[in-house]
């Protein structure tokens, strides 16, 4: 494998020719907006696949997705792509939905500094490349979690925590992505999905709420003894995370070093779950003398798909960082939370991101499971489920149609419930 990896350069000139023009094309948009580039650099892919002319692309508020009919065979030289990108991949039998977002893939970089050090090395012959990831947070301390909840009261001051999470990515992912949405839905749900293998923006979100609802019950035990209010334990120590669509493992690395007992990292592409294994293993090394513990083995990676019938593992905590490609996708996952909430013994805390927005991913309109599901909660008391907007500023990470990183704003949409419940 790792030999007929290595051929990839051997491709026709005509594809050597194609991917060129693609890159030089996208590169010379770079002085557009970062929309503006991908909508251009799906154009010119567009002419130079020879897609049909019944397949329509639409342009949304939000990005490109892909409607339409069926177009026809491609030419050798991507038949010859994709054997290659099969390779990497692997063929998997499970329900691929199509992912309808085409947009720039970011990690948060405290400063905005493109000039720090990564690591660059092979996965079974393929290049990929480290990333630096600060998770940076300021609690306000001595505080109920009411006020802290609400950012209002700083009596006692601010204290700041933060992660340094490194994951890897798939270091050249342009040319894979561009051949990959020139494929068929047959041919997708062969080769998989392949945008797990960058960063997200929703992962950032996630983990920062995540160390957010941890220390402000680790920071305020001591206030609310003194109170004679109750106190709930930090909700990491110890717990059993279950996270969907884990990509390149910014939220299993983040649940580590919170404490989790056992971290069961899920997604559907073999080499994504490889990723993400491979930085949780140098996780380990770098934490474990910091901790004083061994962190071996706690994050394990799973394949497992949401489509099929087999039920969630068992967890305290469900992580759902930027998995709502499209609508069929969105209201799957809304199925599973209702399956989490509803039909286990124990309710499990929940966070879900969503960066893109996409129209008709707002599972919590539409499915029928979720308007039981609020009548369920409100008969128990209970907080039902909403959304609520966050910001995260110059952030960071890499493109998704073209090599270079990107840098910009990004509002977030999340869900973060259960964490009151005793």
């Amino acid at each position: 494998i790792s030999a007929r990896l290595e051929n990839r350069t051997r491709l026709t000139n005509k594809t050597q020719t194609t991917i060129t023009n693609q890159c030089h094309f996208a590169n010379t948009m770079e002085k557009f907006s970062i929309r503006a580039s991908v909508i251009f650099a799906v154009a010119f892919s567009l002419f130079t696949s020879k897609t049909s002319s019944s397949r329509i692309w639409k342009v949304s508020a939000f990005g490109i997705r892909l409607d339409g009919a069926r177009k026809p065979s491609p030419p050798y030289s991507l038949q010859k792509f994709r054997r290659k990108q099969t390779i990497i991949f692997g063929k998997n039998n499970y329900k691929q939905i199509a992912h309808s977002k085409l947009f720039q893939a970011i990690t948060l970089n405290d400063t905005g500094d493109a000039s720090e050090e990564r690591e660059r090395s092979k996965l079974g012959g393929v290049p990929i490349i480290s990333r630096n990831i600060p998770i940076d947070i300021k609690i306000p301390t001595e505080s109920s979690e009411r006020h802290l909840r609400n950012n209002n009261d700083t009596r006692k001051g601010m204290i700041r925590k933060r992660f340094d999470i490194t994951i890897w990515e798939m270091e050249k992912p342009s040319e894979l992505i561009q051949a990959w949405w020139t494929f068929d839905e047959s041919e997708r749900q062969a080769t998989g999905d392949p945008f797990g293998t960058v960063m997200w923006p929703g992962s950032i979100l996630a983990s920062m709420e995540m160390m957010r609802q941890h220390y402000i019950r680790d920071f305020s035990q001591s206030y609310m003894s003194e109170q004679h209010e109750t106190s709930s334990k930090p909700p990491f120590k110890n717990a059993t995370v279950l996270i969907l669509g884990a990509g390149t493992g910014v939220e299993a690395q983040t649940a580590a070093l919170l404490g989790a007992k056992k971290v069961v990292a899920t997604d559907i592409n073999q080499f994504t779950l490889r990723l993400l294994d491979y930085g949780a293993k140098r996780m380990v090394e770098s934490y474990q003398n910091v901790f004083g513990k061994s962190m071996s083995g706690v994050v394990e990676a799973h394949y497992f798909d949401i489509f099929s019938e087999t039920p969630l593992p068992e967890s305290d905590i469900i992580i759902a960082a930027d998995v709502l490609y499209n609508p069929e996708l969105a209201a799957q996952v809304g199925r599973r939370i209702y399956e989490a909430i509803s039909k286990n013994d124990t309710i499990p805390k929940l966070i879900v991101t969503d960066s893109q927005k996409f129209h008709g991913t707002d599972f919590l309109v539409g499915v029928k499971e979720l308007k039981e599901l609020s009548s369920l909660l409100r008969e128990r008391g209970l907080e039902e489920l909403q959304w609520e907007m966050r910001q995260l500023s110059q952030v960071r990470g890499s493109g998704v149609l073209v090599d270079e990183d990107q840098t910009y704003d990004v509002d977030v949409r999340m869900i973060c419930w259960g964490w009151d419940i005793q």
